[in-house]
């Protein structure tokens, strides 16, 4: 790799200059990471890369003829001004936020940026922005929120459900040495085997909360056997 040291030693031949810039230039273009160049005043975009122009959708030649502003959505809009006040007031030279950028089509991608002043004292100052597009993660971090929001009702449901069930079992029992202790003629005896019924069918409707006992619950299967049941019970 051709150090700054290197270029300004007047023995390496401008060749050796060119073919790394190539290099550098490929190793730029074809990165995963969305890549793009801008003038930091102005904000003209002067430079994207391939990933950059897949993911939102311009061509190299359309990009060069927008601005940063163009690209931001309208929550991070303030963020690159937010950067050319700090780099101009404060002379930071390297940033990073999270940058909300549309596409071409109007969708909206999150991304991770880094920000990269440049210091040349030749030229306008630009600033490089490397992109990380956060689509993907955002979509596996909110699947596993929702999997232990899950996870941790149906934890409890099991906990109220074997709690239930016990209180349950201690009225069927009840219930049961009553109705051995009346006779089938008794008034009583017919509400005693509806509550008997009842109490059957609400040890039926923990089990299926709690699980199968020879392996672990599915809450969420359990959670729709008894919606459809109670829905579909006459």
């Amino acid at each position: 790799m051709v150090t700054l040291e290197m270029r300004l030693d007047m023995k390496f031949p401008e060749s050796v200059w060119q073919d790394q810039l190539t290099k550098f230039r490929e190793i730029v273009d074809y990165s995963p990471l969305e890549i793009f160049e801008a003038e930091l005043i102005t904000g003209q975009l002067t430079y994207a890369n391939r990933a950059a122009q897949q993911t939102l959708g311009y061509t190299r030649e359309e990009m060069q003829r927008l601005k940063v502003v163009d690209l931001l959505a309208d929550g991070s809009k303030h963020l690159f001004a937010e950067l050319q006040a700090n780099v101009l007031v404060k002379g930071i030279k390297e940033a990073r936020s999270e940058y909300k950028i549309k596409t071409k089509t109007g969708d909206v991608v999150s991304t991770l940026t880094n920000c990269r002043v440049s210091d040349e004292a030749d030229s306008p100052k630009r600033v490089v922005f490397f992109c990380r597009d956060l689509t993907k993660s955002k979509m596996l971090e909110s699947e596993l929120w929702k999997s232990q929001k899950m996870e941790a009702i149906g934890t409890l449901a099991a906990g109220v459900a074997h709690d239930f069930n016990n209180l349950l079992m201690v009225i069927q029992k009840s219930v049961s040495l009553l109705t051995n202790d009346i006779e089938e003629g008794h008034p009583h005896h017919r509400l005693l085997k509806k509550m008997d019924q009842a109490v059957k069918a609400g040890a039926d409707i923990t089990r299926k909360l709690i699980g199968d006992r020879d392996g672990p619950p599915n809450t969420e299967t359990g959670f729709r056997t008894v919606f459809y049941d109670q829905r579909n019970r006459p």
